[in-house]
């Protein structure tokens, strides 16, 4: 059996390993008698063995053993996600003599079978699959008359108030005949307290069934947060609502959002809270996929 490598960019959240997912099942179709091992330095990315997207994972602890691991496994395809790391490039160009690819660099150019340019323009997960020559596909699965409210996020400058998405619970489950549900992690655990007890909360789910219960939503409506990403990988119609305190969501935009006539984003006010966004104006854009 041939051994795939995939060298992880090594972003410590949720949302940056979710983004690997197309590439990873691409590499499975492709390749589906080899060996699919990723390298990371983030405990995070094991979610990716939970979801049986992988066939083994090494956790990095340091450029030595790093380099001794990766020449064990005897590679036949390295893939390198690290565009900017010189020792893992020179790692891969020095110690593997089979297939290379991976993002432009000095070294890479010169010496890996097939780069790329790292494109911040498009949505992460694409820009990973034009390592392959491959376009994004929607996965699909059935769908549940429901719609997903997913209220956390990483940074609390990104979480849309709780009474927001309480309103508008309240208002579609009022006008409209579809079941609303909450998706909670532990660092939202206060939330349960404030949400009627006639909202179903999912709290504190396993990787695996974040994953089914956000793709198998007819509608998620969400910050921007890592399980949000498990809709935008799918054909989930989905609303985000994007924080621009910052005065820069331009550039979150283009690289963490998936653009397509199934996903549309909402824009809290230039240097003001998210909370500048209107319930009236997520309502909107609920009503249009209903």
């Amino acid at each position: 059996m041939k051994n795939i490598v995939v060298f992880m960019q090594n972003r410590d959240f949720l949302g940056a390993q979710i983004v690997h997912i197309p590439l990873l099942k691409e590499l499975k179709k492709l390749y589906p008698n080899s060996k699919l091992i990723i390298f990371s330095p983030n405990e995070i990315s094991s979610i990716l063995l939970d979801l049986n997207l992988i066939d083994e994972i090494k956790i990095e602890k340091s450029k030595f053993s790093t380099m001794l691991v990766y020449i064990r496994c005897k590679a036949s395809l390295t893939v390198n996600l690290r565009k900017s790391s010189l020792f893992i490039n020179a790692m891969i160009a020095f110690t593997n003599f089979c297939e290379k690819i991976g993002f432009k660099s000095l070294i890479s150019s010169l010496l890996f079978t097939k780069v790329e340019l790292y494109d911040t323009q498009v949505y992460r997960a694409q820009n990973y699959l034009n390592l392959l020559g491959k376009r994004l596909e929607l996965e699909s699965i059935p769908k549940q008359k429901r719609i997903l409210i997913i209220p956390g996020a990483g940074g609390d400058n990104k979480i849309w108030g709780i009474n927001n998405y309480l309103e508008l619970a309240n208002i579609l489950t009022t006008n409209y005949h579809y079941k609303v549900c909450f998706l909670l992690g532990k660092k939202e655990s206060q939330f349960q307290d404030q949400i009627d007890k006639s909202f179903e909360i999912y709290y504190d789910k396993n990787i695996v069934d974040v994953q089914e219960i956000v793709q198998s939503s007819s509608i998620v409506i969400a910050n921007d947060c890592g399980p949000s990403h498990f809709a935008q990988i799918s054909d989930v119609k989905t609303i985000i609502l994007f924080s621009n305190e910052n005065g820069r969501v331009e550039g979150t935009l283009k690289e963490w959002f998936n653009s397509n006539n199934q996903k549309v984003f909402l824009v809290g006010d230039k240097y003001q809270s998210i909370n500048s966004i209107k319930v009236d104006d997520v309502l909107k854009k609920v009503v249009e996929f209903l």
